[in-house]
């Protein structure tokens, strides 16, 4: 009698972690397929800053770990391309921000922007999206010889 009341208490005690486990994992975010990405670029010779709109970029997500953009200087290069080419603004230094919800990238952009709004000798330029869009970065596989 004891070994199948200490039997069916097992059965039960191992039914409940399996229930609660299976609930737990079924409570997971879904992966981010997307994050909200905006540019600033700054020179240490000039009084000028530009500004991007936030944009979205479809099919990245950040590293799990760091919350890091893969190809974050590919990006920030895109910009600095854009400014020496078509604004004949060179030595100018870049920076992408990146964020998986659209609330979290304008709190840092309003933040940023803030910053350099305070001071006076400051020329603040929002480029829009016709100016200037980020283009996703293929991620290439390696190849296998």
């Amino acid at each position: 009698m004891k070994k199948h009341l200490l039997l069916t208490f097992i059965v039960l005690a191992s039914a409940c972690l399996c229930t609660s486990f299976t609930v737990k994992s079924s409570n997971r975010k879904k992966p981010v397929t997307g994050v909200y990405v905006f540019g600033f670029s700054g020179s240490f010779t000039d009084s000028t800053v530009y500004f991007t709109p936030i944009q979205y970029l479809d099919g990245i997500s950040l590293t799990k770990k760091t919350k890091f953009l893969p190809g974050a200087p590919e990006y920030s290069y895109q910009l600095k391309d854009y400014l020496e080419t078509q604004r004949g603004e060179h030595n100018r230094v870049c920076a992408i921000f990146a964020d998986e919800t659209k609330v979290k990238a304008e709190k840092r952009f309003v933040n940023l922007r803030k910053r350099y709004a305070n001071q006076k000798n400051m020329k603040l330029i929002f480029l829009t999206e016709e100016d200037f869009q980020y283009t996703k970065i293929h991620e290439e596989t390696p190849t296998v010889e």
